[in-house]
């Protein structure tokens, strides 16, 4: 290496000190340098068996609970299983748990010890930013603007968009409100729903409607924050002792879509996927065994058994944007 000007020489270097290159030049007539090596980075998760079930004897199937309920303008008798809406309900924090929190099984020793195959995870969204996105620390209950000029040079380095999703716990969502009132009032808030609008949901606005995300146009970035109430759950991560990784928790990304250079499908940041394969899927399966009951009895035994089963996974896109914000 020399210098293009000999009248200066290079400052003291350390060692693996970073240096960087703003171009290049050669002579004329000279030939071509050698390719540059340009690296990649493969992203691979698995999918996640997720399953459910209730059961009730034929005994207890004859105590329900009756009431009328009126479909197109008829009253019609009808009965509620609490048991259904638990399982849905059950299910439904599972797939939540997964997607957020899930690690991907390392453990080559966890086997089923019935079917002697192994027992995978899915790696959810926390874990996945930790290991590669970015993680901030803030003050609880002294949330100050200047996270936001913080975050903005995080994602302005990573090349990031101008709009920023962030899901929030409902502690961090009440001190980004309580401190940046004035920044929510400057912002101009049908430019960017209408923005946001046409990127997240193709210009639904009934669909817009139902998220009704909160909106900030900070540092030439509009950010659109969501409160997620599984974050305060008091069964799970809002239950005592567990604040700093539910009320308290931000998680931050880009809300885009890229080409898949393989498949050409436009791929958003954060996903879910499932298993299928032709007309058959194992995105949500639902169905009931039993010999008790309304339907076609399979088995000898007084009683019915309904059960659920999912076979999801995570997806995400673009790690190095995200932005992990819990407190200090």
């Amino acid at each position: 290496v020399r210098l293009n000007d000999d009248t200066e020489q290079f400052p003291a270097l350390t060692a693996l000190q970073e240096l960087i290159i703003i171009t290049n030049a050669f002579s004329e007539g000279s030939g071509q340098p050698e390719s540059a090596i340009r690296g990649t980075w493969e992203y691979e998760n698995d999918a996640q068996i997720i399953k459910e079930t209730i059961g009730y004897t034929g005994s207890e199937m004859v105590n329900q609970t009756w009431f009328n309920v009126t479909t197109q303008g008829v009253k019609i008798p009808a009965y509620y299983h609490l048991g259904q809406v638990d399982i849905d309900y059950r299910t439904a924090l599972r797939i939540d748990g997964a997607l957020l929190y899930g690690k991907r099984t390392v453990n080559a020793l966890l086997i089923d010890p019935d079917t002697g195959r192994p027992i995978k995870t899915t790696e959810g969204m926390i874990p996945y930013t930790r290991r590669v996105g970015n993680e901030q620390s803030y003050t609880a209950g002294a949330f100050d603007v200047l996270e936001f000029d913080e975050m903005d040079n995080t994602l302005d380095r990573e090349g990031a968009g101008n709009y920023i999703l962030g899901l929030l716990g409902i502690k961090l969502h009440q001190d980004i409100e309580n401190s940046l009132k004035t920044y929510f009032t400057d912002t101009n808030i049908i430019f960017a729903h209408k923005t946001a609008n046409e990127v997240l949901f193709n210009s639904n606005e009934s669909l817009a409607a139902s998220v009704n995300f909160k909106y900030l146009t900070k540092s030439e970035r509009t950010f659109l924050f969501k409160r997620m109430g599984v974050l305060n759950n008091p069964k799970l991560y809002g239950a005592a002792g567990y604040e700093n990784i539910g009320p308290k928790l931000g998680l931050f990304m880009p809300i885009n879509k890229k080409k898949d250079p393989v498949s050409g499908n436009m791929v958003e940041s954060i996903g879910t996927r499932y298993r299928g394969l032709g007309r058959y899927n194992r995105r949500m399966e639902a169905w009931q065994v039993g010999g008790a009951g309304e339907g076609l009895k399979v088995t000898e035994f007084d009683k019915r058994d309904t059960y659920q089963r999912c076979h999801v996974g995570a997806h995400f896109r673009g790690g190095n944007q995200f932005v992990l914000m819990e407190p200090a």
